[in-house]
């Protein structure tokens, strides 16, 4: 080889060196959530609630930079938490249901109500705002909380207040109501060139929880009509019809809680492993950008823009599709079954269809728009002095391309520890203590007022494990310490006597 091309050839590699250490940085260096957070993921899939704990610390540490000690022991967490840095809202979620199976309700509420604070702040943003980041990826954007977390928020709100003694639950089961319809009804979506609507969020399905659960407390608060309203409301949006809903309705149309002297158990079982997002690939989108890069080829005469890594988006990961009910059993009752009241799998999966179309389009403009980059990269190469200036604008303009897009992440950002199903059920018991059995193994006494509800919580994303149940406050039994037994008058005798 002659000295003219040997050096030649020294000069291309010396002018590829920067793309391929940019391909590699970036490639290395971006993390996607899914992964960032699988390993409190798994910990809590498993029923492993400390160690899940343990993990989300660990996250939260490295956000905050506190120690994992500190945050373990650290009481005032829950109020110094800064949601609205990094991915701690995220965490926050996470965080507060740890703490709520660890039965730890105050600095759950507390969680939780900061993260409903920056979701508020969050739910009013525009079709547009996605647009707004180009370069980076959906993952890079400030986190605006998917749809379906706005309303799930407000309902572990409820069941947090309704185990710490139910004052605010009314309110809580109120606002999931409220919140589903300012999704449904927001002026989110946009109209095409071409004159098709595009307005994801109005074909959603409703969350029934929030009204049956509305029209428990309304009918033990002897409200009678007002509590049929929310039941027949809460039929209206299941999609599963459940007989729970309308025995409901006939106990309201004859004002009747419970017969005299009984009190009611209302379980609430969340039920199985919840979706997540995982990182794929979509066909569909596929070829769209396909469409956009090879026009931006032809148009800006650049092959640089034809080598683009495949485009990754969302899909939800299903772990628990058929869940079978909780049985709870009490002595001298008929037992009874958990009935389906919202299928969160079914709901996350319907959303993210629906948005679909507007996670392709921000991937589309965010291609042409790096492809032109890459393009006007490989002409400023080209148009150097030199032998090889075409080849070395050519591979400059790849790999600009290929780094600024094999870097891109789906976005998998989302609230891993949700149940895979809430499911409900209601026993009428008197007043008094009572031993109750669950299918799954547990067994836990429960104090039943006269006229009044008592809430069961369990938790149990791993079936075949025993869940953790919680019971309200007030439904609490706890048998008083065995008192010792003084000696009787004849046997103090006797013993003086001895001495």
């Amino acid at each position: 080889m002659t000295y003219p091309a040997k050096f030649a050839r020294k000069s291309l590699l010396w002018s590829l060196a920067p793309g391929l250490s940019l391909v590699l940085l970036l490639l290395t260096a971006c993390t996607a959530h899914v992964d960032r957070i699988a390993a409190f993921r798994n910990a809590w899939h498993n029923s492993q609630f400390d160690r899940a704990d343990h993990e989300i610390d660990l996250l939260i540490a490295g956000e905050t930079g506190k120690s994992v000690e500190e945050l373990d022991h650290d009481a005032a967490l829950s109020e110094t938490l800064d949601t609205a840095a990094g991915n701690n809202v995220i965490y926050a979620l996470e965080k507060g249901m740890t703490l709520l199976a660890k039965d730890e309700l105050p600095p759950s509420a507390v969680l939780w109500a900061k993260a409903q604070e920056y979701y508020d702040g969050k739910l009013g943003h525009s079709f547009a705002d996605g647009f707004t980041s180009i370069i980076g990826d959906d993952e890079s954007r400030d986190y605006v909380g998917n749809d379906y977390e706005h309303v799930m928020l407000r309902v572990m709100e409820a069941f947090n207040e309704l185990l710490q003694g139910g004052r605010q639950a009314i309110s809580h089961a109120l606002a999931v109501d409220e919140v589903q319809t300012r999704i449904i009804e927001s002026d989110y979506g946009t109209t095409t060139g071409d004159g098709e609507r595009y307005y994801p969020r109005s074909g959603y399905k409703r969350f029934a929880i929030g009204s049956y659960l509305t029209g428990l407390l309304y009918e033990a608060d002897i409200q009678a009509r007002e509590a049929k309203k929310r039941f027949e409301r809460a039929l209206t949006w299941s999609r599963f019809q459940p007989q729970i809903i309308k025995d409901a309705i006939k106990r309201t149309e004859k004002g009747e809680f419970a017969p005299l002297g009984y009190g009611a158990l209302n379980v609430i079982y969340l039920a199985g492993r919840g979706p997540y997002y995982v990182q794929g690939t979509d066909q569909a989108t596929q070829t769209a950008v396909s469409l956009a890069k090879f026009g931006i080829a032809i148009v800006g005469k650049s092959w640089a823009a034809a080598f683009q890594a495949p485009v990754p988006v969302p899909k939800v990961m299903i772990s628990d599709s058929r869940i079978l009910p909780l049985e709870v059993h009490a002595p001298g009752q008929k037992p009874v079954r958990t009935q389906i009241m919202t299928d969160v799998n079914m709901i996350v999966a319907e959303q993210l269809k629906a948005n679909m179309p507007g996670i392709m389009a921000r991937a589309i403009v965010r291609r042409t728009a790096k492809a032109a980059a890459a393009a006007a990269i490989e002409r400023g190469v080209r148009s150097g002095n030199g032998r090889n200036a075409d080849v070395a604008g050519l591979f400059a303009g790849i790999f600009a391309n290929i780094a600024m897009t094999a870097a891109e992440r789906a976005e998998t950002r989302c609230w891993t520890s949700l149940p895979a199903q809430i499911q409900v059920a209601r026993m009428e018991l008197p007043d008094g203590v009572h031993e109750i059995q669950l299918s799954d193994g547990n067994q836990l006494s429960v104090r039943i007022r006269r006229g009044a509800n008592s809430w069961l919580v369990v938790f149990r994303p791993r079936l075949d494990l025993p869940g953790r149940p919680l019971l309200d406050v007030h439904s609490r039994f706890v048998p008083p310490p065995a008192q010792k037994r003084s000696p009787s008058p004849d046997a103090a005798g006797a013993k003086q006597q001895e001495q």
